[in-house]
Formats: C-alpha cells, structure tokens, sequence
C-alpha cells in the first residue's frame, strides 16, 4: 500500500513513486493575477511620486503657473493658425473667385482695363482651338450645337437665373430711364430672334448664329468717338452711345467669300448697361452674328472687332476682338 507523507519543505511526496505532488493550477493562476495586480498598483504609485514633487509642487517638471502659460501659449497659437485659415478661404471665396466681381478691375491692371470679346460656341474642350466645323446635312451634329450653346451659356439668360427680389432689373428697350447704376438694364433671349433654341440657331440651315458679348471689367465706362474719329470700316454703321461691332474676314480671301452678315438685336451693344459695378444678377448684354451665305467646305477666318473710343486693342489676349474659323461641311 502506497503512504504519502509531509516532507520537510511542506512539499506532497508520493512516497510510492518519491515523486513531488505537483500545486494545482488554480492556485498558481491566483497567486500569478495578484502578483500582477500588485505590480501594476505599485507602478501608478511610482508614476504619480515621480510626477508629483511636493515639495516644489510640480507636476511632470512643471508648476501650475508654467502650465497654465504653455497651454494658454498653445490656444493662443492655433487660434491665430485658424484666423489666418479663415481670412485667407474669405479673400479666396469672396474677392478672388467672387462670380459678382471680375478679377481685372482698374486701370492699375495694365490692359486688362479694357474688356475683351468672346464667342460662343468653342468647340475644342481645351479651348486652344477656336476652329467651328459642322455639317448643316447632319441633323443630330447641328442639333447637338444648338443645345451646346444653350445648356452651356444662354440657358443663363433666362428670368429664373436673372430675375432679382430686389428689383433692381430695368427695362431699358427705349433706353436707360434711371440713371442709378445698380439698377440693370435687362437682356432677354427674345431680343437675339431669329436666332433661339428652337430655330437651331440657323446651323441646320448653314446660316450659324454665334453669339457674342463684352466680357466685364469693373468700373469701366465705355466712351464715344467725336464724329471726326470714328474709324472708317465703321463709319455707315456709328451711332451714338453704342459699342459698335463689325466682324469681317480676317483675310483677303475669307473677306470675299463672308458673304452678308446680320446683327441682332443691333450692331453692338448699348451703353445703357455699363458700368458694370458688380450688381446682383448683371449679365453682359449679347450679340448675336449670323453669317447668311457661309460657302461650302472652305475655311472661312473671322475676326469680330468692339470699337469705341476707350477700347485697347490686343489679338493674342482677345482684348477689344475676338477671331474664329468656320468649316460649313
């Protein structure tokens, strides 16, 4: 029969075998978590000794005082990190990109104080080609044209875009009748007929309509020619109070084969819409040229050219002009 018996050192012996009993698993898992227990409690202990002198009364090196300045160093900090942030989004927001304000607007731009003249359609999407080629047989090309222009310029003529709560739209059709330049004079599509939507702006017919206008420059006011000074390509054309446009072949051969050309609603624009001061709901006044006996398959080079007094000239930044090509198919 096998005994067990105590040994000396507390130990179980199975006095059969001579071997240890061994401790049972439970215990040294209990013995181990409050040993762990007790390591972790004497490490915030150390933690919070070492962090708090109390005899200089710091914390982690530092007295209440020196905390409170770094932290009111650190607010003051990104408060100015935020007010820079913020000033620098409103002057990008509201003066840089401001869709009220052009971004040339004296003198002290050099040419930019004159406006130029752009065009609609441009056809190449990078805008570095001003070529306009279209074939008045094909239906769907033409048709794609006309809703081109619409959807992506002209549909922003109509009231819903314009009309302002203010009331600060004129009717100026018999001229301007409030001489307040925050009043503005409207521009409605009608004005621009025959050429509409619904017509197809003439490219199914190979009578295209382009459409131009003057593009804005604060504050500038346009200003006549003495009679004496008005240039003599435009002299049939003059009047007075009216920026004069007059396209043409930009060489001898596309002057011979332009053939006619109509204006609506006039050859020009009226002064009764400038300056433009960046009033709520301003939009350019527009011309619509419509070439009536465009030939076939033949490059035709235009340059549409704004005359008045104080217009500078520059072909390079379309200033006071703009030029085209067109390819009737």
């Amino acid at each position: 029969m096998a005994h067990r018996v105590r040994s000396g050192t507390n130990k179980s012996v199975d006095t059969l075998n001579g071997i240890p009993r061994k401790e049972s698993t439970a215990a040294r898992t209990t013995y181990s978590k409050n040993s762990d227990n007790e390591s972790i409690y004497e490490s915030i202990v150390n933690f919070l000794a070492s962090a708090y002198n109390s005899e200089t009364q710091e914390f982690l090196g530092r007295t209440a005082l020196g905390w409170a300045l770094i932290l009111s160093f650190y607010i003051v900090f990104y408060m100015s990190l935020a007010l820079i942030y913020s000033g620098m989004w409103f002057l990008w927001r509201e003066v840089i990109l401001n869709a009220d304000s052009p971004k040339y607007s004296g003198p002290e731009d050099g040419l930019a104080w004159s406006p130029g003249v752009s065009h609609v359609p441009i056809i190449d999407p990078d805008r570095k080609s001003t070529l306009i080629r279209f074939s008045r047989s094909n239906d769907t090309q033409t048709e794609e044209l006309a809703n081109f222009m619409y959807d992506n310029f002209l549909k922003f003529y109509e009231p819903d875009y314009w009309t302002s709560a203010n009331g600060n739209f004129i009717d100026c059709t018999s001229g301007r009748t409030d001489d307040d330049i925050e009043k503005v004079c409207e521009f409605k599509l009608d004005d621009i007929r025959p050429c509409t939507l619904e017509d197809g702006y003439g490219w199914g017919d190979g009578q295209p309509c382009i459409i131009l206008k003057l593009n804005k420059v604060n504050n500038w006011w346009p200003e006549n020619y003495n009679e004496s000074e008005v240039p003599d390509e435009i002299k049939d054309v003059w009047q007075k109070n009216v920026i004069t446009l007059n396209c043409y072949g930009s060489d001898p051969v596309s002057r011979e084969s332009i053939g006619a050309i109509e204006y609506y609603p006039m050859q020009g624009w009226s002064f009764d819409y400038y300056p433009f001061t960046g009033q709520q709901g301003y939009k350019s006044p527009l011309v619509a040229v419509q070439f009536m006996e465009l030939p076939h398959r033949m490059a035709v080079f235009i340059t549409c050219k704004a005359y008045t007094k104080n217009m500078v000239y520059h072909a390079s930044y379309g200033l006071g002009m703009t030029q085209f090509e067109i390819i009737s198919d």
